[in-house]
């Protein structure tokens, strides 16, 4: 903006030059105005504010809507702060909605240590399992297991199917669906994943006892006296017992 300049008339000087210096300067005022109304005037009534108050205007592009953001905000700089080098997006703090309490504190009750002797259980529901500490599981199975393990590397194995066999009858045993004292044939309930399993077979004649034709299905059993005489499958007396 133009600076606004005027002359003041000379005091007793030629009366014919008052009206025309004060015409001058009440048109060099206009001109400085411009459309400037008294509307607009009174809005600067009251202001104290300072230039340098000012000018931090200087530059801003906001509008108006944008800057009522503000209204009513209530949080310190130190409060406002706490976001900087945030880089989460909207989606990832929403994980957080809902959140009434610490989250490491429920996530601890969660689930214990490894090294935890004890730790409480979460009832589980019709569509959500229960939820067990690894020293809980550990110490179900230990009590579960039934194999003695011993020091060494090799494997342990247990038989996939066995039986005790007396007077030609299937007295008990696991994993089988039947015995045919005709036939002398073992049938197995779940089939075998081949037919190479080993059968070790325990007969109670004092001659021998083989079995063979093996399948997945089952085994066939033959049995004979010390004097190689075979002996009638409804008197077969044996022990078997399955490893695959």
């Amino acid at each position: 903006m133009a600076a606004f300049t005027y002359t003041a008339p000379t005091v007793g000087g030629s009366a014919d030059t008052w009206g025309t210096t004060l015409n001058t300067n009440w048109s060099n005022l206009s001109t400085f105005l411009g459309s400037l109304d008294s509307a607009e005037l009174a809005v600067l009534d009251g202001i104290t504010a300072t230039t340098a108050e000012l000018n931090i205007l200087d530059g801003v592009t906001a509008t108006a809507a944008e800057l009522n953001i503000l209204d009513g905000v209530t949080a310190t700089a130190a409060e406002l702060n706490i976001l900087d080098g945030v880089t989460a997006t909207a989606a990832e703090l929403n994980y957080v909605d809902g959140v009434t309490s610490a989250i490491q504190t429920q996530l601890d009750a969660k689930a214990a240590a490894t090294t935890q002797a004890e730790a409480d259980w979460e009832a589980g529901t019709s569509t959500t399992e229960s939820v067990v500490s690894p020293a809980k599981i550990k110490a179900a199975i230990d009590e579960n297991n039934f194999v003695t393990q011993t020091a060494g590397s090799a494997p342990f194995y247990a038989a996939r199917a066995w039986g005790t066999v007396r007077g030609g009858v299937l007295e008990g045993g696991q994993n089988f669906a039947s015995y045919d004292q005709s036939t002398a044939v073992v049938t197995f309930t779940t089939a075998m994943p081949n037919a190479t399993f080993s059968v070790v077979l325990q007969g109670q004649a004092r001659g021998g006892s083989y079995a063979y034709n093996r399948t997945t299905t089952g085994f066939e059993v033959e049995m004979w006296s010390s004097g190689g005489n075979a002996i009638s499958k409804s008197e077969y007396n044996f022990d078997f017992a399955v490893f695959a």
